[in-house]
């Protein structure tokens, strides 16, 4: 843990700051804290709570929405708007629901709305791979990543 989410570990699992915090990373440690707090388990929800805080905090675009790809305690390391990280924090917020967090549903809903706006093509029926931090311009490029993980986390939000 550190103060902007959740930290890349090194092999000996070791928080390895220099990394940064990556948004996939913290949506997906706030998904895996989640599932664990509605088991019951001691001390996860604290987490949680961080990982909502994280996600509302540093990551977080309040400028132009969603979320940065990867800040640290000085600021924003990687300002682009990732598809692939966009749904992790979809499954992230749809998991922390289940916590009963009162901040839960806002973050989902949030969630859901940039989704909607910015990673959809409804011409297409697909998701969007990235855009530019200002969500002025979005790449070309079409993958499986971004698909794959958009299915994963569409069913947690029923």
């Amino acid at each position: 843990m550190v103060p902007t989410g959740f930290g890349w570990l090194g092999n000996k699992g070791q928080i390895k700051e220099e990394m940064g915090t990556h948004l996939w990373i913290t949506a997906r440690m706030l998904h895996v804290y989640s599932v664990a707090a509605s088991m019951g388990r001691p001390g996860a929800y604290d987490l949680v709570d961080h990982g909502i805080k994280a996600m509302n905090g540093a990551l977080r675009d309040k400028k132009y929405g969603g979320w940065y790809a990867c800040v640290n305690d000085q600021g924003v390391v990687d300002a682009s708007k990732q598809g692939y990280q966009h749904f992790f924090a979809l499954l992230g917020a749809a998991s922390a629901v289940t916590t009963g967090h009162p901040e839960a549903r806002k973050l989902l809903d949030y969630t859901i709305e940039v989704i909607e706006k910015y990673f959809w093509s409804e011409e297409e029926q697909m998701c969007l791979e990235s855009w530019d931090e200002a969500f002025s311009q979005t790449e070309d490029y079409r993958g499986g990543n971004a698909n794959m993980h958009a299915v994963e986390a569409f069913p947690d939000c029923l």
